[in-house]
């Protein structure tokens, strides 16, 4: 049995020096220009969509979202279009430069919005995810704006290419209200 334990305690010690040199060596290639393996992608898609899912139990959907009224979804389009576009895209509207140079690529909300429930599309855009380039939108921007983001994402795979040119027509027409926020 002291031999087993010694064994055990040899290993750990064994796994935490290497931990250690490669951290302060330096040797893991952090570049965004390279490509997880496909070992790494798995684990970090499975923390990332297993984390979110854990922190976005017990959310309450305001009723409003769930039954988004025009209102809501220009107020909800208006930051998106200023906020989320450049990496997520849109209806007809390529992505920025930005999202080229990510790492993960950020997901191209059209097509992946339905995949997320509403608290969860909350969570994420409430708090971020670190080291995707995902901010916090939470510092900077209400509950009840982020709601309106949401309502907006859930609906743009509804949306067209003509109807999506349509909103942001229509927002820059409007003067493009950002309610205090510089975008």
């Amino acid at each position: 049995m002291k031999k087993v334990l010694v064994t055990i305690i040899v290993m750990v010690v064994v796994m935490a020096a290497a931990a250690l040199g490669v951290i302060y060596g330096g040797a893991y290639d952090v570049a965004a220009s390279t490509s997880d393996s496909p070992l790494v992608r798995w684990a970090l898609t499975t923390t990332r969509e297993n984390a979110v899912k854990r922190e976005a139990q017990g959310i309450e959907v305001p009723e409003s979202v769930h039954q988004p009224d025009q209102a809501l979804l220009r107020r909800g389009f208006v930051h998106y279009d200023d906020m989320c576009v450049t990496c997520h895209a849109a209806p007809g509207v390529d992505p920025g430069e930005i999202r080229a140079g990510l790492n993960p690529k950020p997901p191209r909300l059209a097509r992946r919005a339905s995949k997320r429930s509403l608290a969860e599309l909350f969570w994420v855009s409430k708090h971020g995810i670190r080291m995707t380039g995902m901010p916090a939108w939470g510092e900077t921007h209400s509950d009840e704006e982020l709601w309106a983001v949401v309502a907006f994402v859930k609906h743009l795979p509804k949306l067209s290419a003509q109807e999506y040119a349509a909103m942001r027509e229509q927002a820059d027409n409007a003067g493009h209200q950002h309610e205090g926020h510089a975008h």
